[in-house]
């Protein structure tokens, strides 16, 4: 699952939650140190964690603890990670076109590393600030129930899909991260309404269905599910990406 947090310099975290969002994502953490660009990731404990927050917490600060759902365990795979000489993120999702559900290539990397040398180091450096860009990306984000936060050399923090996280405190997060939080779980990610079988079931056909209803449902050219009459060539999540995907150089 995975938490993204965002602690402005005056935001507040107890140490009580930032402990109960380390048990509830063990498999590493990381943070991004103010507009300097200096970060720090590890696997190490939560003890190791909290004396670098402690160091730290008076400046803006960009954290992750991290849930292996995707890749192998180790430092290599957690977050943040490197988009440009002036440009870090961290995200909480699952991306489908990058998945290993989807990708072929057996590269031992994790879905946001696939995501971050396809799509976003290949986005002009100033992405960000491009209306255009910005919002196919947040609309890329949005159909994979995906947050991402982005702090650039100047100190300049970008939260895309804010919508589907929460203030606390004067801080962001991507959901709640702790023991009592109720998300959607990992294979849920994948399911996005009613008329899309990409992975219901693990299954990627039409033949669950009776052979007269087969000719409802259409194979989208990119991902290879079948949806209940779709229009066009691509479903609607795979028109979306491919819209970002065009920006890329």
């Amino acid at each position: 699952m995975c938490v993204a947090i965002f602690k402005p310099f005056d935001g507040r975290i107890t140490k009580k939650r930032l402990r109960e969002a380390y048990r509830a994502n063990p498999d590493g953490w990381g943070i991004v140190h103010d507009g300097r660009i200096k970060y720090l990731k590890t696997v190490s404990g939560f003890n190791g964690f909290y004396e670098a927050y402690r160091n730290w917490k008076s400046d803006n600060l960009v954290i992750h603890f991290r849930t292996a759902s995707s890749g192998n365990i180790g430092h290599e795979f957690c977050h943040p990670f490197k988009v440009n000489p002036d440009l870090y993120f961290v995200e909480n999702g699952n991306l489908y076109h990058y998945s290993n559900y989807f990708y072929e290539k057996n590269d031992g990397k994790t879905d946001v590393q696939r995501f971050n040398d396809d799509i976003l180091k290949k986005l002009p450096n100033n992405f960000l600030d491009n209306p255009e860009i910005r919002q196919s990306l947040e609309d890329y984000c949005k159909s994979n129930f995906t947050k991402a936060i982005f702090m650039d050399s100047g100190g300049k923090v970008d939260i895309i899909n804010e919508q589907a996280g929460e203030w606390i405190d004067g801080c962001w997060y991507s959901n709640g991260g702790i023991k009592n939080y109720i998300g959607y779980g990992y294979s849920g990610a994948y399911y996005y309404h009613a008329d899309d079988v990409r992975h219901k079931g693990g299954i990627i056909t039409n033949r669950m269905f009776p052979p007269a209803r087969r000719k409802n449902w259409t194979k989208c050219e990119t991902c290879g599910g079948y949806f209940y009459k779709l229009q066009g060539k691509n479903c609607d999540d795979c028109q979306i990406f491919l819209k970002l995907k065009g920006y890329c150089n």
